[in-house]
């Protein structure tokens, strides 16, 4: 595991024992899974530490990520998020507890079900005559009105006002408001290991980098090593404009170009400006970057060689202050 004598760079190592474990596992992991597998970090818990590995292809997006909550000895699959449980997860803060069995519950209101769908029904047409015998029925019940509620009885009036009276008295019996029903709510649950795959996801997304021309777009439009890439020159290393993402955004318009050596997205377009930064290390001739949004993320490349690679030692949480720091 050659990437581990890079960790000093961020301030983060391991121990001997959990060097030692992932160095034996890691050598199960890829048999099992017929990958290359390499360590992709340690997110810190109140009961445990959870240590993250990467397992990929010659495809830079055929990933699976593992995780270890025994000190690297046993590695369980964490399983793709949906788009439901990514807008619970977002709502989430706070440090992880490391348990996995850890159930995460949401409180929320219960949807209203959708209004039903009005039945068509047969237009009758309107310009049928009626009957002669409905006619005479509906004359005879207009005249029965009017001599009901004519002006000299003055029966209609009254009996109008008394109805009145009395459907006040019934609408509001105690003089006081009614109170409005409590809208019914639910608890969605979902266990910690759902928030962990959640975590690794964004920060795939928005971190995860490699050097300028370290891949390529093969004619079958799938984006694999560059096995004549030799590294960035100490001048190009330095710039943000020489490092690329490595999401999946890379057709027709969010290509950077046409060309299969230089066709990723740029880093030093990221918004908010100032939120990556580089600097040398000259004892070990190394470039380090970080991120400001994910506190402990660190990449790294040896200029004039194809060593590079990527880490993350932190608690997995966001940096909200970040608005306030540039």
């Amino acid at each position: 595991m050659p990437e581990t004598t890079f960790f000093p760079v961020s301030g983060n190592t391991l121990s001997p024992a959990e060097k030692s474990a992932i160095k034996v596992s890691f050598v199960l992991l890829a048999k099992e899974t017929k990958g290359s597998v390499k360590f992709w970090g340690r997110v810190s818990g109140v009961e445990n530490d959870y240590l993250l590995a990467e397992v990929g292809t010659e495809d830079l997006f055929k990933k699976q990520f593992f995780y270890s909550v025994d000190g690297g000895l046993t590695w369980m699959l964490l399983n793709p998020t949906t788009e439901t449980q990514r807008i619970y997860c977002s709502k989430l803060r706070g440090v992880f507890f490391g348990n996995p069995q850890y159930e995460y519950k949401i409180e929320e209101p219960v949807p209203e079900p959708p209004a039903p769908e009005p039945s068509a029904e047969a237009e009758q047409p309107a310009d049928v005559p009626a009957s002669p015998s409905a006619v005479e029925e509906d004359e005879a019940e207009e005249k029965e009105e009017g001599d009901e509620g004519s002006p000299e009885d003055g029966n209609g009036e009254e009996e109008g006002e008394e109805g009145e009276e009395e459907g006040g008295e019934d609408g509001d019996e105690d003089g006081k408001p009614k109170k409005p029903e409590k809208k019914k709510k639910r608890v969605i649950a979902f266990q910690e290991t759902v928030r962990l795959s959640y975590f690794i996801e964004q920060v795939e997304y928005t971190c995860s980098v490699v050097p300028r021309g370290a891949y390529l777009l093969n004619e079958l439009g799938v984006v694999i090593p560059n096995k004549f890439f030799e590294g960035l020159s100490w001048h190009a290393a330095g710039k943000l404009s020489q490092y690329c993402h490595t999401r999946r955004a890379l057709s027709g318009a969010a290509r950077r170009s046409e060309d299969p050596f230089d066709f990723m997205e740029t880093i030093d377009g990221d918004v908010p400006g100032g939120v990556w930064s580089v600097k040398f290390e000259p004892l070990l001739n190394l470039v380090v970057g970080s991120n400001l949004l994910y506190p402990g993320f660190t990449f790294y490349h040896r200029p004039e060689s194809s060593e590079y690679g990527q880490f993350y030692f932190g608690d997995g949480q966001q940096n909200l202050d970040l608005c306030f720091m540039l």
